[in-house]
């Protein structure tokens, strides 16, 4: 755990900076162009993942930090995703309020993308659902009698 911590993590976080730098930069300012919108959303949709991961690994580190190999265990058996309350609550009882405030904005984060991601990338089929196959819009066709 510690080995995984000082050669695999820095790599992890270094890739979640340049995620989010790229979602800051290019892919935040593409979601208010038309034309771009749904590849912009599908690309911050992908790197909600990142979010994620990072935000699994950093409260998995801080199980370990404050409650050892059992705190893993149980934040494990919760469904796999245990660890992120579990590390949110260890470090409101402990004090490190720096820790927390890590653990919760990179969830928001995560959260966030994922949902502006999921609404824009699919805005193109939603809109196409909603205007154009519409009965009520000028261009849909009628649908032809059944035959009985």
């Amino acid at each position: 755990m510690v080995w995984f911590y000082w050669h695999v993590y820095p790599h992890i976080w270094n890739f979640f900076v340049f995620t989010l730098f790229v979602n800051l930069t290019a892919v935040a300012p593409a979601l208010f162009q038309r034309r771009y919108r749904r590849t912009a959303g599908k690309i911050m949709y992908v790197s909600s993942y990142v979010f994620g991961l990072e935000c699994w690994l950093a409260s998995l580190g801080i199980c370990y930090v404050i409650g050892g190999w059992i705190m893993i265990l149980v934040g494990i058996l919760l469904f796999g995703v245990g660890v992120v309350p579990l590390a949110i609550l260890g470090t409101l009882f402990t004090g490190r309020w720096v820790l927390m405030g890590k653990v919760i904005a990179i969830l928001i984060l995560a959260m966030w993308s994922r949902e502006l991601g999921r609404y824009h990338g699919q805005l193109g089929i939603w809109h196409l659902l909603r205007h154009e196959l519409s009965p009520l819009s000028p261009g849909a066709s009628e649908k032809p009698p059944r035959d009985p």
